[in-house]
């Protein structure tokens, strides 16, 4: 005769809403404790917006008013994200008034991405060397004619 199954506990979650559930990997790790407080408060935020089969958008003007900073720093502290290698830009944003706008959208390196049927694994960016990541995408590399700076030309003097 088969033995009996343990039933699991049920764990005591959040049934309003659920739980945002972050790796200690992350949390302890080198890079993240680096980061700066602001940079630090964006993560959780950025993560209450994730969903696997698109990316986070997520602007700077909502990011200041959650965590309580300035637009400024609120931007500092998403490109701080960006070059430690947590959050990748996935779109760029857009203000036009005729349309409407559009946030900057952003893929978070420590969860999957894909579709439901065909996820993919979190590329974990930020534990990789600065030496053995590969170049950055288009949009914020140096072009002859300006600078991508989180979405704002900047012309450079040649």
């Amino acid at each position: 005769m088969a033995k009996a199954k343990k039933r699991q506990p049920k764990l005591p979650l959040d049934a309003r809403g659920g739980v945002v559930i972050q790796a200690r990997h992350m949390l302890e790790s080198p890079q993240f404790l680096a980061l700066s407080p602001f940079a630090k408060a964006l993560v959780p935020l950025l993560q209450l917006h994730w969903r696997l089969d698109r990316p986070v958008d997520f602007g700077i003007r909502e990011a200041a008013e959650k965590v309580g900073c300035s637009k400024d720093r609120a931007s500092r502290a998403f490109k701080e994200l960006l070059e430690a290698g947590f959050i990748e830009e996935a779109g760029e944003s857009l203000f036009d008034s005729r349309y409407g706008s559009r946030t900057r959208s952003w893929r978070l390196t420590w969860m999957p991405t894909g579709t439901f049927d065909k996820p993919v694994p979190p590329s974990n960016r930020w534990e990789q060397d600065p030496d053995e990541t590969d170049q950055p995408s288009a949009e914020r590399t140096q072009t002859p004619d300006c600078v991508l700076n989180l979405g704002h030309r900047e012309t450079v003097a040649s």
